[in-house]
């Protein structure tokens, strides 16, 4: 069962229906108030404007960490594929991994990997860019 279906199952369980609603952090939100307060001219400029308008600009900024996150998982991959001996760690440390899991763990374990290699000393990962 995938996680969509499970929490849906566990919402629909427990009486909620499966609309998202925003989790809110008591630090964040202090925070989201003082920047507010300092910038409220900036805070009166997005009220006026439309919904619409308003969910572009958080789709646009999704969309543009998507494809920061995309462009750099790909060179972590081609990394990875450039390096045989990378590529069978990464392979040693998912080989229990399930399959639909298999693509997120194989770049979680590669960057972890990365960063490993770039705390070894400069004669230990010669070569070592990502």
């Amino acid at each position: 069962m995938s996680l969509d279906k499970a929490m849906a199952k566990r919402n629909a369980q427990q009486g909620q229906d499966e609309t998202p609603t925003l989790r809110t952090n008591p630090e964040i939100d202090a925070e989201i108030t003082k920047y507010m307060e300092a910038n409220s001219d900036r805070v009166e400029r997005l009220r006026k404007l439309p919904k619409e308008e308003l969910v572009r600009k958080v789709a646009y900024e999704e969309m543009k960490r998507t494809k920061y996150r995309t462009a750099e998982d790909q060179r972590v991959r081609e990394w990875v594929e450039a390096n045989p001996d990378i590529k069978e760690k990464v392979e040693h440390r998912i080989r229990n991994v399930s399959e639909e899991r298999r693509e997120a763990a194989f770049i979680s374990a590669a960057k972890r990997i990365a960063a490993e290699e770039a705390m070894r000393s400069p004669k230990q990962s010669a070569g070592v860019k990502v």
